[in-house]
């Protein structure tokens, strides 16, 4: 089963970057469609869609096909951090979506993978946090998790990106 998200393009008073890059980034965790708009996108969105789009297709759509889910934070409840974590182990490749939905909730989160090899090393890497960019084992990852700072805005965004060393 696929889900399907269809990401809507009119966002009203909340059209941050923040907010447009974070509503674009939801869409990618299933089948990715853009509603119609009723307006024309100013060139900060168009920005954003397209680099949405180029990540979906060239990383996060192969990684869904086959893909085990994991609910790694609580649902969202739009205060607190929330994420899935996406592993496709034909692959070796996997993604972990976090949303920071507000001010409120910390900047900084220890995260937890799932469903990795214990003895494998992995690449993780970060889409916009290209600093905490490592290698850790799978059972580094599964268990010690790994720290995610830099998240301070309302509507940031991360995507980690996981490649087994060994596959």
């Amino acid at each position: 089963i696929q889900l399907k998200f269809d990401v809507g393009v009119d966002w009203g008073s909340e059209g941050t970057e923040d907010w447009v890059r974070y509503n674009n980034r939801t869409g990618m965790m299933g089948a990715f469609m853009v509603c119609a708009s009723t307006r024309p996108l100013n060139d900060m969105e168009i920005g954003v869609a397209k680099e949405t789009y180029k990540l979906y297709n060239e990383r996060q759509r192969p990684i869904l096909r086959g893909a085990d889910v994991y609910h790694i934070l609580p649902m969202p409840d739009g205060e607190n951090w929330d994420g899935m974590e996406f592993y496709n182990n034909a692959l070796g490749k996997g993604s972990i979506f976090l949303f920071k939905p507000s001010e409120q909730a910390e900047d900084e989160k220890v995260i937890y993978a799932d469903g990795l090899k214990s003895d494998s090393v992995y690449y993780v890497e970060f889409e916009d946090r290209d600093e905490l960019s490592c290698y850790m084992t799978g059972e580094q990852l599964m268990n010690e998790g790994i720290k995610v700072t830099g998240m301070t805005a309302k509507y940031d965004t991360e995507i980690i990106w996981l490649t087994d060393m060994s596959h």
